[in-house]
């Protein structure tokens, strides 16, 4: 499907004067991929981080200038061959950690969670620095519906954070300078 696939293109698409982005990546790993997204039409800006499993499942890290923090999950497939339903969390296990995140948006094939104050954030970010694997469970908490086994997560988390600092003082890094 798409190789760490921008965050940015996938939920600014809905708006066709917004989807012009200009993207430099920071950092490219195996595993994941940090990237700066500049929106052409607006000015704004983000980082991102993002990995992909074997099946083409997307798991990206937005930080936004103002501090806030969004987890997107998208999906290669919709979420067929299970019983069940979301009712408005998501659960994540990252290793063996489980985040209830509360009123997830979800969409067919994508997820979209927004942290709640930048502590709730940099606690989740922490985990994953050090994560293994992640996966998004059934709605019992009862399988891994989607799991993400990786390397570099700290790599990853670093150069997140790296990117948003600079955001935060409106002094984007130049492409190519974490790796």
């Amino acid at each position: 499907m798409f190789r760490h696939a921008p965050v940015a293109l996938f939920a600014l698409l809905a708006t066709p004067a917004l989807a012009d982005i200009d993207r430099s990546v920071l950092l490219d790993t195996a595993d994941w991929q940090v990237s700066h997204e500049y929106f052409v039409e607006t000015g704004g800006e983000a980082c991102a981080a993002s990995t992909e499993n074997a099946f083409g499942d997307v798991l990206d890290v937005t930080a936004w200038p103002n501090g806030d923090v969004t987890l997107y999950l998208f999906m290669a497939e919709d979420f067929d061959g299970w019983t069940g339903s979301f009712a408005a969390d998501a659960v994540i296990e990252i290793d063996a950690a489980r985040w209830t995140l509360e009123d997830t948006q979800f969409r067919p094939q994508t997820i979209e969670f927004s942290f709640a104050g930048e502590a709730h954030a940099l606690a989740f970010l922490a985990q994953l620095h050090e994560a293994g694997e992640v996966a998004l469970m059934s709605p019992d908490g009862s399988a891994p519906l989607v799991a993400w086994s990786f390397a570099d997560a700290d790599r990853a988390v670093a150069g997140l954070g790296t990117c948003h600092d600079r955001i935060r003082r409106a002094a984007p890094l130049p492409e190519g300078v974490l790796g």
